[in-house]
């Protein structure tokens, strides 16, 4: 049996309504201080899954080419180049998938026709295309990424509108395009480089006047603006824009990455 004793000890323990919308009100300030933080973080998050991503495609490049002793390309197009694809206007519109028009990658066996010219030949058997993280981009600026000075000859597209359209036609499946951005992986297991090539990048050693070179891949943040019909850039912090470089050694395809502003 309950006595009165108790009943007066469980009252003391209860809270007022003024008591309980005090402390939901500190909550809510408390959640309203860190979400900006967590927000910060998620989006660091990503550029590095993104990297992380393109890392090991090209790793996966690497295995296949010295396995099966052949040429193989990663490919990244370009927003100018998915303009170019049939039904682009028309799938960036309807598509669920307009922040990806600018980050996607895939694995194709190429063949070398003469000096730094390479053609395309097929897909890697199983490979499929890889879409980066939302709202991560590669950088477009040939400085950064490294863009080669010929152009990968006739890369079947049609797979990538499979995408963005439901119902492609027979044009779109079998449409070609030339590719300006994409990085060799030759037999022996390096990236292919020239010395008129702006994908190679001198840099600077630490605590030394000695130099090396790497190829270098540009990520930061954005998204494709329907209503501007462009890609916008993402600032992280009021006029900050974040960049994570991916800086391969050509004569390895070792992979190190690290973030500036």
């Amino acid at each position: 049996m309950i006595n009165k004793k108790t009943c007066r000890s469980w009252r003391k323990h209860n809270f007022t309504i003024v008591e309980l919308i005090i402390v939901m009100i500190i909550m809510t300030l408390m959640l309203s201080m860190t979400l900006p933080s967590f927000t910060q973080l998620g989006k660091g998050y990503k550029l590095t899954q993104a990297a992380q991503e393109v890392i090991g495609q090209v790793s996966v490049a690497k295995a296949y080419a010295m396995a099966n002793h052949c040429y193989v390309a990663v490919v990244f197009p370009t927003e100018q180049e998915l303009k170019r694809l049939p039904g682009s206007d028309s799938a960036k519109n309807a598509s669920p998938f307009p922040s990806y028009y600018n980050a996607s990658c895939r694995i194709a066996i190429v063949t070398k026709t003469n000096a730094n010219q390479y053609e395309f030949v097929m897909w890697k058997p199983d490979s499929n295309w890889v879409l980066l993280p939302e709202q991560t981009i590669i950088g477009s600026d040939s400085a950064h990424f490294g863009e080669m000075q010929s152009r990968l000859k006739d890369v079947r597209m049609g797979d990538l509108v499979k995408l963005y359209t439901a119902k492609p036609s027979d044009d779109a499946l079998t449409d070609t395009q030339d590719l300006s951005r994409f990085l060799i992986i030759t037999p022996d297991g390096q990236i292919a480089t020239d010395s008129s090539n702006t994908s190679v990048a001198e840099i600077n050693t630490a605590d030394t006047e000695d130099t090396r070179n790497v190829v270098r891949i540009c990520l930061t943040e954005g998204s494709y603006n329907r209503n501007q019909k462009k890609i916008v850039l993402f600032e992280r912090n009021k006029g900050t824009q974040i960049y994570q470089y991916i800086e391969f050694d050509p004569l390895t395809a070792r992979a190190a990455y690290q973030e500036f502003e």
